[in-house]
């Protein structure tokens, strides 16, 4: 990128550099020059020339260049940039951790909700299955309790009934299919 200091001659931005519009750049044969250019390349001959040029914008290089160029304020020194900057990042900070204490806060408060409302309620666990199996229904720890055929009931079902449970009982099985023998 250059910067133009006469008609038809340009100063590199980076190192300060003198660079000449090329003769048969369309810039060159235009009736305004524009203040900044980018090129592409440079033919050095009796003169360093600049060909592929186009005009820019000086906040477009400011924009899409950081790294490289920046817009200088006016009125503004470096210690007073400097200063801004720490006091917009201490201002920046104060109000991450205010707005973490309020999220802390939140997440206490519904915490806390969801420890008095899960305590007195008798509701049960959804599970659900992948297969369309449907959901199936575990019961809470505090509605189960084991009787000493080691099998699990519901309470108020009954210590020896297992009807509607899901998990079969020992002594029960399915009955074994004798195996088919071929060729006999």
């Amino acid at each position: 990128a250059a910067k133009m200091k006469t008609v038809g001659e340009y100063v590199n931005m980076r190192n300060g550099m003198p660079c000449h519009l090329h003769p048969s750049s369309a810039l060159f044969g235009m009736g305004v020059q524009p203040e900044y250019i980018v090129y592409h390349e440079l033919v050095m001959t009796t003169k360093e020339y600049m060909q592929c040029v186009t005009a820019v914008d000086p906040e477009w290089l400011a924009e899409l260049g950081p790294m490289f160029f920046s817009i200088k304020q006016q009125g503004e020194s470096r210690a007073e940039k400097r200063s801004k900057e720490k006091a917009n990042k201490a201002l920046m900070e104060a109000e991450m951790v205010a707005y973490k204490e309020q999220k802390a806060a939140e997440e206490a408060g519904s915490l806390e909700a969801r420890l008095t409302t899960g305590s007195t309620s008798s509701s049960r666990q959804q599970i659900a299955t992948p297969g369309g199996g449907g959901i199936f229904r575990r019961p809470t720890s505090s509605s189960t309790f084991r009787s000493k055929g080691g099998c699990s009931s519901q309470a108020g079902s009954g210590a020896g009934s297992t009807s509607g449970s899901r998990m079969a009982t020992p002594g029960a099985s399915t009955p074994r299919r004798t195996p088919k023998r071929f060729g006999m």
